[in-house]
């Protein structure tokens, strides 16, 4: 069981506030007003794959309906992303991710509806690659996620030192699956390698557990060189547990813009705005120790005691409301307007760039518009 993440809800609320965000613009799709559906994967394939059939069928696991999905936004994960992209393609449903960074995805034969807001793990490779030549860093072990996005990420790095003189010591990889058996194996490597320097491309939560058991053992005098997904993690690098191992840690960091206006929109949530949101009404039950839902019911199912309604974002720091590093978040922020000015595009009648006979090119109804004509408005 998973604990409770609070950075993915401040992603979900970035697509909130861009969607609330482009229905006030009143040039950027006029007369039209764009809805969203969020749904948490819970970092499972499973989940993932049945949220996007619900959202392009038109769905929602009640006896309601709502209009199919004409773009997918997410997933995360990089093999999330390929097995969506693969269920999708047929269909030609686009899909945008903010943090899948698979070298493999940018092949636009095998994945021609998939487009991300956030660069390849080419780039980061290559920039480890450049950093272990800059430090003289020629022996280093490598642990990496046992999925796409690790293995693919270390493929890119073999490739970009070739000729360098740069030997992997060891590979060890982590499968959350199997999270003890292979962090145990991977601490184990470490140990009795030579290796001072170990490239870490796994993910944060699996990160933490790993750099835990280091401690625990008390091997702390190594040089690790970390992939985007954690480099910038204020949950482990501000750990005081952590913080002998982690002191001088390396890595790529994914971008970070502002965005104005989005605290304002982050202090100001309230479930009563958003009653339907469960991953909010969770948040306010860990902030607060209060359930904000009302009917008696739900407040004994939840242990809690029922909130005054009083309780408000305004003065809490944490990960939801911290705007100082907007990273995967703010790209979140611009899929949500790449989707905007796709539709924008096809919605004011500007042909599409394809030399497929079968578009037309002119105006397309909000009615009629079709997930083919929103993938080509990429092209």
């Amino acid at each position: 069981m998973f604990r409770f993440q609070e950075s993915p809800v401040q992603w979900a609320q970035a697509i909130v506030f861009a969607v609330e965000e482009i229905n006030r613009n009143p040039f950027l799709l006029p007369g039209v007003r764009l809805g969203y559906r969020v749904m948490d994967s819970c970092s499972r394939y499973p989940h993932s794959l049945r949220a996007v059939m619900s959202m392009i069928s038109g769905g929602n696991g009640t006896c309601e309906t709502t209009r199919p999905a004409k773009l997918i936004i997410g997933d995360s994960a990089s093999t999330q992303c390929i097995i969506l992209s693969r269920v999708l393609s047929p269909m030609r449903v686009p899909m945008i991710s903010y943090l899948a960074t698979c070298v493999c995805l940018s092949n636009r034969r095998e994945y021609p509806n998939f487009f991300r807001t956030i660069s390849s793990d080419m780039y980061q490779a290559r920039t480890m690659a450049q950093m272990a030549k800059r430090f003289g860093w020629t022996w280093v072990g490598a642990v990496v996620e046992e999925n796409d996005y690790g293995l693919q990420a270390l493929q890119a790095f073999k490739e970009e030192t070739k000729g360098t003189g740069i030997c992997l010591a060891f590979v060890t990889t982590i499968f959350r699956e199997r999270l003890a058996k292979d962090v145990d194996r991977a601490v184990k490597m470490v140990q009795s390698s030579s290796a001072r320097v170990i490239i870490v491309f796994v993910w944060d939560m699996d990160v933490e557990v790993f750099l835990t058991e280091l401690v625990r053992r008390n091997v702390t005098d190594r040089q690790f060189l970390a992939s985007e997904v954690w480099s910038t993690s204020s949950l482990l690098l501000s750990n005081p547990e952590l913080y002998t191992i982690a002191q001088g840690t390396l890595g790529v960091a994914v971008r970070s813009a502002p965005i104005p206006g989005f605290e304002k929109h982050l202090r100001e949530l309230h479930p009563s705005r958003y009653p339907r949101d469960t991953i909010l009404r969770e948040l306010w039950e860990r902030t607060f120790g209060c359930s904000p839902v009302q009917n008696n019911m739900v407040a004994s199912q939840s242990g809690l005691p029922p909130c005054s309604g009083k309780e408000s974002l305004e003065g809490v720091q944490n990960s939801v409301t911290d705007v100082s590093n907007l990273r995967a978040t703010y790209n979140m922020y611009l899929a949500v307007y790449a989707a905007a000015y796709a539709l924008h595009s096809l919605l004011a009648c500007t042909a599409p760039n394809s030399s497929d006979p079968r578009v037309t090119p002119g105006c397309s109804s909000p009615d009629i518009i079709t997930t083919q004509e929103v993938m080509l408005g990429y092209l």
